[in-house]
């Protein structure tokens, strides 16, 4: 997704919001969730352009966000100025921080595009005894085959968005070919993510130390027929 975090990082809230990512619903969750566990301070990994950190720093929280694209940091920087909110530049895959957070989170689908087992491995040294690691993506009850294409438009804030997404899923993976067009201008994108069930997910974080806690559809513990995404709470 270099060209998302690069050449479209001015218009990546909004290529986000044309998607239909819902920030106050996220926020939301996660501020249910943080009063269930006493969270007062927030690691946010791969953070992007900040919407969870900062609206997470509005709400009280001392929030960290970390991600290595400069470009989509730059404004994140630019969106607060709160003294309990900040932005570093760093790979997840090696957390250096002096401090220790109650909870981590990974949001809007990104887990699987990350060096994951990597990030695990260096997150429990960052977080509080008794701290949380939320999980936020796409939920698949099975590991998709074939390909497939979507295509979706839409104008935010009178800019034009329209995205054609070629899929391939090959084992695990799942591999896209994007074409981003953005008032007029055309814009190519390449991005693979491994594809996770719930089980999945739930060993794989067991095996790295971590215990699971709870699971929520569509940032509610009901599960619909149809949900779309799904978020795990983990314990350190």
């Amino acid at each position: 997704m270099q060209t998302l975090y690069n050449e479209l990082a001015e218009y990546f809230d909004l290529i986000a919001v044309a998607g239909l990512v819902d920030t106050e619903q996220e926020v939301t969750f996660l501020r249910v969730v943080f009063d269930k566990y006493n969270v007062g301070s927030v690691l946010d990994l791969a953070c992007g352009t900040g919407r969870h950190s900062v609206a997470l720093a509005e709400a009280g929280y001392d929030v960290v966000g970390i991600d290595y694209a400069h470009k989509l940091l730059k404004i994140a920087r630019g969106k607060s100025d709160l003294p309990n909110v900040k932005f570093l530049r760093q790979d997840v895959a090696h957390i250096k921080l002096n401090q220790t957070f109650d909870a981590a989170i990974c949001m809007w689908s990104t887990f699987g595009e990350l060096p994951y087992k990597e990030m695990l491995r260096g997150l429990k040294s960052v977080l509080s005894s008794g701290g949380i690691f939320i999980i936020d993506t796409t939920y698949f009850s099975v590991v998709p085959t074939g390909t497939a294409r979507k295509v979706y438009k839409n104008e935010v804030d009178g800019v034009m968005i329209k995205a054609e997404i070629d899929e391939t899923y090959s084992g695990i993976k799942r591999i896209r070919e994007i074409t981003d067009m953005v008032n007029g201008k055309t814009f190519k994108d390449h991005q693979e993510m491994d594809v996770l069930t719930e089980a999945d997910l739930v060993e794989l974080l067991v095996r790295y130390g971590f215990q699971h806690k709870e699971t929520y559809y569509d940032y509610s513990q009901t599960k619909p027929d149809d949900a779309k995404r799904i978020q795990l709470v983990f314990g350190r």
